[in-house]
């Protein structure tokens, strides 16, 4: 939140928290990037977690890219120039967890 308030450039990759709470400030006059990944165990106030679907679903060469352009911005023109903030939100179900390799909890039966 301070990053954003203050202008900083801000690459923020989230996890299953919400982001009202967690994430970087919407506003600011610096530029930013978010990742994000919404699951079906989203959101959560777990402090730690064994799967962590939310994160290891964000692909890392697409972070990589923003921190290289916000980088790449070395002057103050070059910042404005860039947008405020870039949202990449993706959204995944336990079927598509399962596409990607992922072990996902067994379906509940009523029974």
């Amino acid at each position: 939140h301070l990053a954003r308030a203050w202008g900083v450039p801000l690459v923020s990759v989230t996890g299953g928290e919400p982001e009202t709470r967690w994430g970087p400030h919407p506003g600011g006059p610096g530029p930013g990037a978010v990742f994000r990944t919404d699951v079906p165990c989203a959101p959560c106030l777990k402090w730690a977690c064994d799967d962590l679907y939310c994160l290891k679903t964000i692909p890392a060469e697409d972070v990589a890219e923003a921190v290289a352009r916000l980088l790449a911005a070395d002057t103050p023109a070059k910042r404005a120039a860039l947008p405020r903030q870039v949202r990449r939100v993706r959204r995944l179900s336990w079927d598509d967890l399962a596409a990607e390799g992922f072990t996902v909890p067994l379906p509940v039966v009523a029974g």
